[in-house]
Protein backbone atom coordinates (compact mmCIF):
# COMPACT_ATOMS: atom_id res chain seq x y z
CA UNK A 1 0.00 0.00 0.00
CA UNK A 2 1.09 3.58 -0.71
CA UNK A 3 2.42 5.47 2.28
CA UNK A 4 1.84 9.15 2.90
CA UNK A 5 5.28 10.09 1.74
CA UNK A 6 4.57 13.78 1.04
CA UNK A 7 2.62 14.53 4.17
CA UNK A 8 3.11 18.15 5.23
CA UNK A 9 5.37 18.38 8.27
CA UNK A 10 4.30 21.91 9.14
CA UNK A 11 3.10 25.12 7.61
CA UNK A 12 5.40 28.06 7.71
CA UNK A 13 4.03 31.41 8.75
CA UNK A 14 3.16 33.83 5.99
CA UNK A 15 6.20 35.83 4.90
CA UNK A 16 6.30 39.44 6.06
CA UNK A 17 6.98 40.99 2.70
CA UNK A 18 5.44 43.20 0.07
CA UNK A 19 7.02 41.15 -2.72
CA UNK A 20 4.17 39.82 -4.88
CA UNK A 21 6.21 36.86 -6.20
CA UNK A 22 7.14 35.69 -2.73
CA UNK A 23 3.49 35.82 -1.68
CA UNK A 24 2.46 33.96 -4.85
CA UNK A 25 5.02 31.24 -4.13
CA UNK A 26 3.73 30.92 -0.57
CA UNK A 27 0.11 30.60 -1.72
CA UNK A 28 1.15 28.00 -4.31
CA UNK A 29 2.92 25.98 -1.63
CA UNK A 30 -0.22 26.04 0.53
CA UNK A 31 -2.33 24.95 -2.45
CA UNK A 32 0.03 22.05 -3.21
CA UNK A 33 0.01 20.91 0.41
CA UNK A 34 -3.80 21.08 0.51
CA UNK A 35 -4.10 19.06 -2.70
CA UNK A 36 -1.75 16.37 -1.37
CA UNK A 37 -3.66 16.22 1.92
CA UNK A 38 -7.03 15.83 0.20
CA UNK A 39 -5.69 13.10 -2.08
CA UNK A 40 -4.17 11.08 0.78
CA UNK A 41 -7.23 11.43 3.00
CA UNK A 42 -9.47 10.31 0.17
CA UNK A 43 -7.22 7.26 -0.37
CA UNK A 44 -7.34 6.27 3.31
CA UNK A 45 -11.04 6.94 3.84
CA UNK A 46 -11.99 4.78 0.86
CA UNK A 47 -10.76 1.57 2.50
CA UNK A 48 -6.99 1.65 2.16
CA UNK A 49 -6.00 2.01 5.80
CA UNK A 50 -3.37 -0.60 6.72
CA UNK A 51 -0.30 -0.99 8.89
CA UNK A 52 1.68 1.17 6.48
CA UNK A 53 -0.67 4.05 7.15
CA UNK A 54 -0.73 3.71 10.96
CA UNK A 55 1.97 5.23 13.14
CA UNK A 56 0.09 5.22 16.47
CA UNK A 57 0.83 2.67 19.20
CA UNK A 58 -2.79 1.56 19.54
CA UNK A 59 -6.27 1.71 18.04
CA UNK A 60 -9.12 1.74 20.57
CA UNK A 61 -12.25 -0.36 20.10
CA UNK A 62 -14.44 2.68 19.48
CA UNK A 63 -12.35 3.38 16.38
CA UNK A 64 -12.83 -0.07 14.81
CA UNK A 65 -15.80 -1.34 12.81
CA UNK A 66 -14.98 -4.54 10.92
CA UNK A 67 -16.80 -7.63 9.66
CA UNK A 68 -14.05 -10.15 10.47
CA UNK A 69 -10.46 -10.39 11.70
CA UNK A 70 -9.54 -13.49 9.71
CA UNK A 71 -6.54 -11.73 8.17
CA UNK A 72 -4.88 -11.24 11.57
CA UNK A 73 -2.15 -13.71 12.55
CA UNK A 74 -0.55 -12.67 15.82
CA UNK A 75 0.04 -13.43 19.49
CA UNK A 76 -2.79 -11.36 20.94
CA UNK A 77 -1.66 -11.77 24.55
CA UNK A 78 -4.31 -11.29 27.25
CA UNK A 79 -7.77 -10.77 25.73
CA UNK A 80 -10.84 -9.82 27.77
CA UNK A 81 -14.12 -10.26 25.90
CA UNK A 82 -17.81 -10.42 26.72
CA UNK A 83 -18.79 -13.06 24.17
CA UNK A 84 -16.82 -15.13 21.67
CA UNK A 85 -18.72 -17.20 19.11
CA UNK A 86 -16.69 -19.54 16.98
CA UNK A 87 -16.87 -22.70 14.93
CA UNK A 88 -13.46 -23.99 16.01
CA UNK A 89 -11.29 -23.01 18.98
CA UNK A 90 -7.87 -24.66 19.24
CA UNK A 91 -5.67 -24.23 22.30
CA UNK A 92 -3.51 -26.12 24.77
CA UNK A 93 -5.72 -25.21 27.74
CA UNK A 94 -9.22 -23.77 28.04
CA UNK A 95 -10.77 -23.00 31.44
CA UNK A 96 -13.83 -21.16 32.70
CA UNK A 97 -11.97 -19.81 35.75
CA UNK A 98 -8.42 -19.63 37.00
CA UNK A 99 -7.13 -22.50 39.15
CA UNK A 100 -8.28 -22.10 42.74
CA UNK A 101 -11.53 -20.33 41.71
CA UNK A 102 -14.70 -22.46 41.80
CA UNK A 103 -16.84 -23.81 40.27
CA UNK A 104 -14.68 -24.21 37.18
CA UNK A 105 -14.23 -26.40 34.10
CA UNK A 106 -10.88 -27.07 32.46
CA UNK A 107 -9.98 -28.66 29.13
CA UNK A 108 -6.28 -29.49 28.97
CA UNK A 109 -4.45 -31.01 26.01
CA UNK A 110 -1.23 -31.34 28.01
CA UNK A 111 -2.90 -33.67 30.52
CA UNK A 112 -5.43 -34.95 27.97
CA UNK A 113 -8.18 -34.27 30.49
CA UNK A 114 -11.59 -32.65 30.88
CA UNK A 115 -12.22 -31.67 34.50
CA UNK A 116 -15.31 -30.17 36.16
CA UNK A 117 -14.60 -28.96 39.71
CA UNK A 118 -17.19 -27.87 42.27
CA UNK A 119 -14.59 -26.95 44.87
CA UNK A 120 -11.08 -27.96 45.90
CA UNK A 121 -10.89 -31.77 45.79
CA UNK A 122 -14.48 -32.27 44.56
CA UNK A 123 -14.45 -32.97 40.84
CA UNK A 124 -15.18 -35.23 37.88
CA UNK A 125 -12.31 -36.01 35.50
CA UNK A 126 -12.76 -37.49 32.03
CA UNK A 127 -9.82 -38.66 29.94
CA UNK A 128 -9.54 -40.70 26.72
CA UNK A 129 -6.29 -42.13 28.07
CA UNK A 130 -3.89 -39.45 29.25
CA UNK A 131 -3.21 -40.06 32.95
CA UNK A 132 -3.42 -43.82 32.41
CA UNK A 133 -3.37 -45.88 29.20
CA UNK A 134 -7.13 -46.55 29.24
CA UNK A 135 -10.12 -44.19 28.85
CA UNK A 136 -11.70 -43.41 32.22
CA UNK A 137 -14.09 -41.28 34.26
CA UNK A 138 -13.14 -40.69 37.89
CA UNK A 139 -15.02 -39.04 40.77
CA UNK A 140 -13.04 -37.15 43.41
CA UNK A 141 -14.40 -36.55 46.90
CA UNK A 142 -12.31 -34.60 49.45
CA UNK A 143 -9.28 -34.93 47.19
CA UNK A 144 -9.44 -38.74 46.85
CA UNK A 145 -10.70 -40.86 43.95
CA UNK A 146 -13.80 -42.52 45.44
CA UNK A 147 -15.19 -44.08 42.24
CA UNK A 148 -14.14 -44.62 38.64
CA UNK A 149 -15.24 -46.15 35.35
CA UNK A 150 -12.45 -47.53 33.14
CA UNK A 151 -12.56 -49.21 29.75
CA UNK A 152 -9.84 -51.84 29.40
CA UNK A 153 -8.62 -53.48 26.20
CA UNK A 154 -9.82 -56.96 27.33
CA UNK A 155 -12.42 -55.50 26.53
CA UNK A 156 -14.00 -54.79 29.88
CA UNK A 157 -15.80 -51.80 31.40
CA UNK A 158 -14.88 -51.69 35.08
CA UNK A 159 -16.82 -49.71 37.71
CA UNK A 160 -14.91 -49.54 40.99
CA UNK A 161 -15.25 -47.70 44.30
CA UNK A 162 -12.88 -47.26 47.21
CA UNK A 163 -13.31 -47.50 50.96
CA UNK A 164 -16.93 -47.88 52.09
CA UNK A 165 -18.44 -46.28 48.98
CA UNK A 166 -21.50 -48.21 47.79
CA UNK A 167 -22.91 -48.46 44.26
CA UNK A 168 -26.66 -47.75 44.17
CA UNK A 169 -28.92 -48.22 41.13
CA UNK A 170 -32.47 -46.86 41.49
CA UNK A 171 -35.11 -46.96 38.76
CA UNK A 172 -38.61 -45.54 38.56
CA UNK A 173 -39.75 -48.81 37.02
CA UNK A 174 -37.80 -51.93 36.00
CA UNK A 175 -34.08 -52.62 35.77
CA UNK A 176 -33.53 -54.84 32.73
CA UNK A 177 -30.27 -56.77 32.31
CA UNK A 178 -29.90 -58.49 28.94
CA UNK A 179 -26.36 -59.76 28.47
CA UNK A 180 -25.27 -61.91 25.56
CA UNK A 181 -23.23 -63.94 28.03
CA UNK A 182 -23.78 -64.57 31.75
CA UNK A 183 -24.57 -62.42 34.77
CA UNK A 184 -21.83 -63.60 37.14
CA UNK A 185 -21.41 -63.31 40.92
CA UNK A 186 -18.58 -64.29 43.27
CA UNK A 187 -21.07 -66.44 45.22
CA UNK A 188 -24.78 -66.59 46.05
CA UNK A 189 -23.83 -65.11 49.42
CA UNK A 190 -23.23 -61.80 47.62
CA UNK A 191 -26.88 -61.65 46.37
CA UNK A 192 -28.92 -60.07 49.18
CA UNK A 193 -32.67 -59.47 49.65
CA UNK A 194 -33.45 -56.26 51.56
CA UNK A 195 -37.04 -57.29 52.34
CA UNK A 196 -36.17 -60.38 54.43
CA UNK A 197 -32.50 -59.61 55.24
CA UNK A 198 -31.43 -62.85 53.63
CA UNK A 199 -28.81 -63.75 51.06
CA UNK A 200 -29.63 -65.99 48.14
CA UNK A 201 -27.31 -68.63 49.63
CA UNK A 202 -29.31 -68.60 52.88
CA UNK A 203 -32.55 -68.94 50.95
CA UNK A 204 -31.15 -71.85 48.95
CA UNK A 205 -29.92 -73.56 52.14
CA UNK A 206 -33.36 -73.16 53.73
CA UNK A 207 -35.02 -74.54 50.62
CA UNK A 208 -32.56 -77.48 50.58
CA UNK A 209 -33.34 -78.29 54.22
CA UNK A 210 -37.06 -78.20 53.48
CA UNK A 211 -36.62 -80.51 50.52
CA UNK A 212 -34.52 -82.92 52.62
CA UNK A 213 -37.20 -83.01 55.33
CA UNK A 214 -39.90 -83.59 52.76
CA UNK A 215 -37.84 -86.36 51.17
CA UNK A 216 -37.54 -88.06 54.60
CA UNK A 217 -41.29 -87.99 55.06
CA UNK A 218 -41.79 -89.43 51.56
CA UNK A 219 -39.40 -92.29 52.38
CA UNK A 220 -41.33 -93.08 55.59
CA UNK A 221 -44.61 -93.10 53.71
CA UNK A 222 -43.18 -95.38 51.06
CA UNK A 223 -42.04 -97.80 53.80
CA UNK A 224 -45.54 -97.87 55.35
CA UNK A 225 -47.17 -98.43 52.01
CA UNK A 226 -44.80 -101.31 51.26
CA UNK A 227 -45.49 -102.90 54.68
CA UNK A 228 -49.24 -102.67 54.25
CA UNK A 229 -49.05 -104.13 50.76
CA UNK A 230 -47.02 -107.14 52.07
CA UNK A 231 -49.51 -107.79 54.88
CA UNK A 232 -46.89 -107.35 57.56
CA UNK A 233 -48.12 -107.10 61.15
CA UNK A 234 -44.98 -105.77 62.80
CA UNK A 235 -44.59 -102.17 63.91
CA UNK A 236 -43.68 -99.67 61.25
CA UNK A 237 -40.68 -97.61 62.23
CA UNK A 238 -41.07 -93.90 61.66
CA UNK A 239 -43.08 -90.92 62.76
CA UNK A 240 -46.85 -91.28 63.11
CA UNK A 241 -48.99 -90.92 60.04
CA UNK A 242 -49.46 -87.24 59.37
Amino acid sequence: MTQWKNAPIGIKAAPQTQDIQVLRDYVQTLADMLAITIKELNYIINGNLDVKNIRAKSITADRMDVQELSAITANLGHIIAGLIESVTIIGSEIMTRQQGQYPRTELSTTRNLLSAEQSAGYAINISPGGLQPNPFIEFLLAGAVRASMTLYSDPQLSITTSGSTNISIQAGNHVDISPVGLVRFDSWSKVYNFSNNQTLQQALNSLSNSISGLQGQINVLNNRVSALESGGSGPIVGPPWP
